[in-house]
């Protein structure tokens, strides 16, 4: 079964946000470059169908311009979403936060967008002072302890006659906390893995009694893609 989507079909979902304690998910436009695609879709997934409840926009309380990674993570004053910015070519983007609530649905009715800069590490830059993941977050994770995951990647768009060709590189990170409600970074993110030759654009964090599990999947261009877990730290 194909979701309805409000307005017309979606174009340019760069992200899934799972919302911890039920089976919706958020289905995340970009904001294209903050062009037409700026809506956020409050999901139902089924065992076989998935259906859209409701539908946001990014217009509503922010401006955004190409958005890849998005979490939800709950609180002890609520839940809040958390976004950031793929911010090609630069060394560091924003983490933004804010409210959302479900019934009804509502991202940052509160009026407050908060934010704190993630930067990549100064070892990760090449010998012309570039740095070796030109998109420093394009996915976003947290696990019920509130701990912050993210991506970065290198494509070469903008580098090569064919960027759909690669080379690609990705790198994994543990990089912060969700405490209080607010993203605090730690001093220096954790690598949990570097994964050369695959484009990977996504995070999603599994629990189980063993602890974390984390699997990554992949939009590798003319390659295809792939969903994997990570080996144990």
């Amino acid at each position: 079964m194909k979701p309805k989507f409000p307005g017309g079909l979606s174009s340019d979902l760069e992200s899934a946000a799972g919302i911890p304690g039920t089976n919706k998910v958020l289905l995340i436009e970009s904001a294209d470059d903050n062009g037409t695609y700026q809506r956020i879709f409050l999901a139902d997934v089924g065992q076989k169908s998935v259906a859209i409840e409701d539908t946001a926009e990014w217009t509503d309380f922010t401006s955004a311009f190409n958005v890849e990674g998005s979490a939800v993570a709950d609180t002890h004053s609520g839940l809040i979403f958390i976004w950031a910015e793929r911010n090609t070519h630069q060394q560091s983007t924003e983490i933004k936060w804010t409210d959302l609530q479900l019934e009804p649905f509502a991202i940052g009715q509160s009026g407050l967008v908060n934010s704190v800069t993630f930067t990549l590490p100064t070892d990760l830059i090449d010998k012309n002072g570039d740095p070796l993941y030109s998109r420093p977050i394009v996915g976003l994770d947290v696990d019920s302890a509130g701990n912050l995951y993210s991506v970065a990647a290198f494509d070469p768009e903008g580098l090569v006659t064919d960027p759909d060709m690669g080379p690609f590189r990705s790198i994994v990170f543990k990089i912060g906390q969700v405490i209080t409600g607010d993203v605090v970074l730690d001093t220096e993110p954790t690598t949990m893995g570097v994964l050369d030759s695959l484009k990977v654009e996504s995070v999603t964090i599994r629990e189980n009694g063993n602890g974390v599990e984390i699997f990554v999947g992949t939009d590798d261009e003319n390659y295809g893609g792939i969903l994997r877990p990570l080996p144990p730290c």
